[in-house]
């Protein structure tokens, strides 16, 4: 399960969430790409959290990040 979250030391805000499971659907096997929307509060932190899922298990899980951007969000013309 991969979580982004953004927290300031009381608010936790989940900005996103996902559970992969590769050994059922094909879809959620090799590498995964995905875009959260950051919130303009220059008072927090964003998280980048991996948990072992609903079953708790962490046997044969792995997993990597990689390419992290921040980018402003360009003001709609």
């Amino acid at each position: 399960e991969f979580i982004v979250y953004w927290f300031n030391g009381s608010a936790k805000t989940v900005l996103f969430r996902r559970n992969l499971n590769p050994v059922a659907p094909p879809a959620d096997r090799g590498c995964q790409e995905f875009t959260v929307a950051l919130p303009d509060r220059p008072d927090g932190r964003i998280y980048l959290q991996v948990l072992p899922g609903p079953d708790g298990n962490y046997s044969w899980d792995w997993t990597a990040w990689g390419e992290i951007r921040f980018t402003p969000e360009q003001p709609e013309k």
